[in-house]
């Protein structure tokens, strides 16, 4: 379901926070907050996502995607050449 497109970045905010993994992946009613926000982008049209955050985080936040959804995930190496491929691939209606 390729449709429309959305970047998504999950920052490292524990040191500010002092939480042991970042305001995203906090649960709210059951479920991490990066889920809602995933799950409502996807019913409305959203079926690709580019996710950049921190390696140590990636399972994690993966594991937030809609099933069924195309996920870019950026690693430390190459995200710039990543998101850069990932834009150039959406649809001319974006």
């Amino acid at each position: 379901m390729p449709g429309k497109s959305a970047v998504i970045f999950v920052p490292d905010d524990t040191a500010k926070t002092g939480y042991p993994q970042p305001l995203m992946l906090q649960s709210v009613m059951g479920a991490p907050l990066l889920a809602w926000l995933a799950n409502s982008l996807f019913d409305s049209g959203v079926g690709r996502f580019f996710l950049a955050c921190h390696p140590e985080r990636m399972q994690a936040v993966c594991a937030c995607m809609p099933e069924g959804a195309e996920v870019t995930a950026a690693s430390e190496s190459n995200p710039a050449d990543l998101l850069h491929v990932f834009l150039s691939t959406a649809e001319d209606s974006e």
